[in-house]
């Protein structure tokens, strides 16, 4: 069974909708859902919007919903009022028609004899559950012997999905077409793997401004990011565990280069404050992840082997499963080098290097192949102690910057922080001329330190370049394929480029 991509649309006028709907089914939907609890009763005319439907033939392209407001709807009329209105809706013999499943047993018959072919979508929209009270609800549901059970679930954290994919998989054997979503930003997964787990349908938002609930995807970012129509239950899945995740170009990087390559894997973004909870969980669900901040030092318990590499570094960047263990890697240090010349020479360039994180204990450790020297600045000094002990290097305090002069910089902290460095460098009296910046925060693609040492006359070194060789390295630690390397730096410059426009609107 395929899974149907459906876009959900609130009714308001009745020709805007319609004109939105045959949009969504032009660009690619397979279904659409109106939902019709917003519509203002008296004034409503249900026949000729039918009617509309029909002729354009959508009718029996759609699914009809009267949510009520005790379950995330809009319905401000009474619960007999609503009733009758899907009674009504039923009489016109629709294709699907969502009923929920409070509404009870001796309403839905009401339905089934009035619109025997109607498929009914037997739906229940919750609040956080326990895994224990989501496969009781399922069998309460699955009793009532409807043709699809929709069971949607609000979601605080990513870890909360597990169970619904565990749902997916149970009612697969049972051959029940089951939709299952995790409502909110960290239930997005259970949408963009719907197909994996045949799922009977997933829902996604016309664009970005339409959405009807809390964490759907644009119809758009499903075909174009997300390769929606060739995911299926032989698609390797992997993912980018960090916290935050959301600001990660991977999603577009590595799923234009599965599909360039014609590799049967999906990309998604997997935020967590916690790596132990999500190995718990989720990874069992994934055949391997990228690791960005906070989680790369965390992330090496989680591997029963690592590379050499990130044995020296003590932080992994990359894991992967093989024969059933984790193989953890580091691609960062790779990614940085690449960034540069290969003939350029690190070997006894003084080099400053600004934080003392997990993507600075990377490039510490590629720098100290090449006999460079390294002075660590951090904001807490006795991080940048221990890092500099590790790696037998020199350290100070941020604020001290630069005690000593240097020929390269290096800034590993987020944008958040060096958005405010570019008044700091723009006082210092140096000779900006003879040296060479690097900053590895890739989004804006010209960060205000470099703006600063551009103008000032040095040499920069732009952070997507290291973004996309560690990238790179990633792909074919996942595939064992040769990277694409021009669609992945052509389709990394598009998306930073779009952010750049919408930063200046």
């Amino acid at each position: 069974m395929k899974t149907k991509l459906c876009v959900s649309l609130f009714v308001e006028n009745i020709s805007d909708t319609i004109r939105k709907a045959k949009r969504a089914i032009l660009i690619g939907a397979d279904i659409i859902e109106f939902r019709l609890d917003n519509v203002e009763q008296e004034s409503f005319l249900l026949e000729v919007f039918f009617e509309q439907l029909k002729k354009e033939k959508l009718f029996s392209k759609s699914i009809f919903t009267v949510r009520s407001n005790k379950e995330f709807g809009k319905w401000k009329y009474s619960e007999k009022e609503r009733r009758d209105f899907l009674l009504q809706i039923a009489s016109h013999k629709p294709r699907f028609l969502d009923v929920e499943f409070t509404i009870g047993n001796k309403f839905i018959q009401q339905i089934q004899n009035i619109s025997p072919r109607t498929a009914i979508i037997l739906s229940s929209h919750r609040k956080q559950i326990s895994s224990s009270q989501l496969f009781s609800l399922y069998g309460k549901m699955k009793s009532l012997n409807c043709d699809v059970i929709k069971i949607a679930i609000e979601t605080k954290t990513i870890e909360e999905t597990s169970p619904l994919f565990s749902l997916l998989e149970k009612a697969k054997q049972e051959n029940q077409k089951l939709i299952a979503i995790g409502m909110g930003r960290n239930g997005e997964i259970t949408r963009i793997l719907a197909p994996k787990f045949n799922a009977f349908l997933t829902f996604a938002s016309l664009d970005d401004s339409l959405q009807t609930a809390n964490g759907q995807i644009s119809l758009q970012t499903f075909l174009d990011v997300y390769n929606f129509n060739k995911i299926n239950s032989g698609t390797k899945t992997f993912g980018l565990i960090g916290y935050p995740v959301s600001h990660s170009k991977g999603i577009y990087v590595h799923n234009a280069a599965f599909r360039l390559t014609k590799t049967n894997a999906v990309y998604i973004n997997c935020e967590t404050e916690n790596v132990e909870r999500f190995s718990k969980s989720l990874y069992k669900h994934l055949d391997g992840f990228s690791v960005t901040a906070p989680h790369k030092e965390t992330a090496v318990n989680l591997c029963d082997e690592i590379s050499d590499e990130a044995k020296q570094i003590g932080a992994v960047n990359t894991i992967i499963k093989r024969g059933g263990k984790l193989f953890g890697a580091n691609t960062d240090g790779f990614g940085f080098r690449q960034s540069f010349p290969n003939n350029f020479q690190f070997q006894n360039k003084r080099i400053a290097i600004l934080g003392s994180g997990g993507a600075a204990k990377s490039i510490i450790a590629t720098l100290k192949k090449e006999n460079a020297s390294i002075t660590i600045f951090n904001r807490t000094i006795s991080k940048a102690k221990v890092l500099a002990k590790e790696f037998s290097c020199n350290y100070d305090s941020l604020h001290n910057f630069p005690k000593t002069d240097f020929d390269v910089l290096i800034n590993t902290i987020p944008f958040s922080v060096t958005k405010y460095f570019p008044e700091t460098f723009s006082l210092l009296n140096l000779n900006w001329g003879n040296k060479i910046v690097c900053d590895i925060v890739y989004n804006p693609i010209e960060t205000p330190l470099l703006k600063v040492a551009k103008e000032n006359g040095a040499a920069i070194v732009h952070g997507w370049k290291m973004f996309l060789f560690q990238a790179a390295k990633q792909f074919e630690l996942f595939t064992g394929k040769k990277a694409p390397l021009e669609v992945m730096k052509k389709v990394l410059l598009r998306t930073l480029k779009q952010d750049s426009s919408r930063r200046s609107e």
